[in-house]
């Protein structure tokens, strides 16, 4: 590993380093949705008058006098842009170079939402433009070996592993903590643990929380598409700053507050209190309880799921437990694991509202609804989980609907099955009490 230097400049200084756009360079693709963001957070520190604010982190590679951009070309270009549009005279030696004809029209785009965004504002556009230089700032690392910056550039691009989409939401969450170094390193480092591949889970606590349960339901809930998390659906877990006073807060703030001093004081207050007060459809609290929330819901899904102890264990389908159930054999095809994952996202979503009231009932009303899917149909698809769970009489809009736990016993669930199915799993046949020869014999 060559030497690498890293060190905190002002803008006005990164713009003073000789950037280059090097040959291997990607194009410029920023979207207006992005250029909105960094616009919208750089206009509310400004407008808060905090002292300083970091942006992000430019990676370089010192080619003779020029500095060529390895990681960062993104941002900068943008901050480029705002920058010349706030005063035309900014980066007359400023040489950046854009070949890609993506990039040209990118650029042009950008630019005028830029105008139109800063013409629709309220801002000082001298006052904004010398906060941008003087008081935002960003991490430089400076590469000097070439070859290192090369396999820098293909890992992030290509053969490294890709960065999820959950990896973002922690950099703007954690922005959003105040500066306590030991807090932010308390939340990375349980962060970073749940990333780690378990028997049941091969991408993490953290994968399957995020992207397979939390993201589905809060999406579902809308009855919107909730497949697959990307980085276009960061808003679903971007919500609003604790500073806010929207009446709508108040219950949520107040409930946190109720939780804290629960716990400081645990023989004053009633236990109920003294659990974390979340729910998984809420509004987003920006920085701290974001990583609370998620880590409520790890422990939730371990609390009910755990394979050794789980409180599902308890749970009797057939001759067995659900736990055991629902990993038969063959459980990894593709079609099997989409139903098993609906299943436990819409388990949680009950437990998430009633506890363990009605709880064993629930959950085999939940596991007929969703592995009927399974039943019924040759082939289960992305399309197929989404057209069942957003239908309006789906058992999760059910649950969503219901004031008592007692009402899950008036959901009746059908089975349709015309035609054999091939695939069709022996222990779920005994799960709906049917028989398949019965179907052939009919045929």
């Amino acid at each position: 590993m060559s030497e690498e230097k890293a060190k905190i400049l002002k803008i006005d200084d990164v713009f003073q380093l000789k950037l280059r756009i090097p040959d291997y360079q990607r194009p410029y693709k920023w979207t207006v949705k992005n250029v909105q963001q960094l616009l919208e957070d750089l206009s509310e520190h400004f407008s808060q008058n905090q002292k300083s604010y970091r942006i992000g982190t430019l990676i370089t590679h010192k080619n003779d006098e020029c500095s060529d951009i390895v990681d960062g070309q993104q941002r900068i270009t943008t901050l480029f842009l705002l920058l010349k549009y706030l005063d035309c005279n900014f980066g007359k030696e400023v040489d950046l170079i854009y070949k890609h004809s993506i990039s040209s029209n990118n650029i042009i785009k950008n630019y005028n939402f830029i105008n139109e965004f800063i013409s629709d504002s309220s801002l000082n556009k001298y006052d904004f433009y010398k906060y941008i230089l003087d008081k935002c700032e960003m991490v430089c690392i400076e590469l000097i070996d070439l070859d290192e910056a090369f396999q820098f550039f293909d890992s992030q691009n290509s053969r490294g592993k890709a960065l999820q989409a959950y990896d973002l939401l922690k950099a703007f969450h954690l922005r959003s903590i105040s500066n306590d170094n030991k807090e932010q390193l308390e939340y990375v480092e349980k962060w970073e643990n749940s990333i780690i591949s378990t028997r049941f889970n091969k991408n993490g606590d953290l994968y399957f929380i995020i992207n397979l349960i939390l993201f589905r339901l809060r999406r579902w809930l809308h009855y919107q598409n909730g497949f697959h998390f990307t980085t276009d659906d960061l808003d679903v877990f971007k919500g609003v700053d604790d500073s806010m006073n929207y009446p709508y807060l108040t219950s949520i703030k107040a409930t946190q507050y109720l939780y804290k001093m629960a716990n400081l004081n645990p023989f004053i207050y009633n236990r109920e209190f003294i659990e974390n007060p979340f729910f998984i459809s809420q509004t987003i609290i920006n920085g701290s309880l974001f990583f609370s929330y998620v880590e409520h819901y790890i422990k939730l899904y371990d609390c009910l799921f755990n394979p050794n102890n789980g409180r599902l264990k308890r749970t009797k389908v057939l001759d067995t437990n659900v736990l055991d159930f629902i990993y038969y054999n063959n459980y990894e095809r593709t079609g099997d694991t989409y139903v098993r994952n609906l299943f436990q996202a819409i388990v949680i979503y009950y437990y998430d509202k009633f506890g363990d009231n009605h709880l064993d009932t629930a959950v085999i009303k939940i596991l007929k609804w969703s592995y009927r899917i399974r039943m019924e149909k040759f082939s289960v698809r992305v399309e197929t989980i989404e057209n069942e769970v957003q239908s309006k009489n789906s058992i999760l809009h059910y649950i969503d609907q219901i004031i008592h736990s007692k009402d899950i016993l008036k959901y009746s669930i059908s089975l349709n099955i015309k035609e054999v199915n091939r695939k069709n799993i022996h222990v779920l046949n005994s799960l709906f009490n049917f028989n398949f020869e019965e179907l052939k014999d009919e045929k």
